[in-house]
């Protein structure tokens, strides 16, 4: 599932990806760095992650995001930072408490 290449070439040679599940979520405790690494750790996750989501485009923090849901229930947001070399980082805000004040902007 999904063009690896294709997905690395839009990533920054230097771009981490953070995730806050705060401890109740599926998510990585740790960032991920790297544009191998983090293209072989998106499409890791993708299969179960994006089957049967919308995805909605709000504004987060003054910037663009991607509220992530099934079912009409977001179980993710996501919020990318880009410069011209590619995408720099990935906040991937999983945690039940945060996305459920989130979800108002559905």
């Amino acid at each position: 599932m999904g063009d690896l290449p294709a997905l690395e070439e839009m990533l920054a040679e230097d771009v981490v990806s953070y995730a806050d599940g705060g401890g109740v979520a599926r998510a990585s405790k740790i960032p991920v760095a790297g544009r191998t690494r983090v293209a072989a750790y998106i499409k890791a996750f993708a299969p179960r992650f994006w089957i049967d989501s919308t995805i909605t485009v709000v504004e987060a923090n003054g910037r663009p995001a991607a509220l992530i849901a099934r079912d009409g229930v977001v179980y993710a947001m996501l919020n990318i930072a880009a410069s011209e070399e590619g995408i720099d980082r990935l906040l991937w805000v999983m945690h039940p408490s945060k996305l459920a004040r989130i979800s108002t902007l559905l």
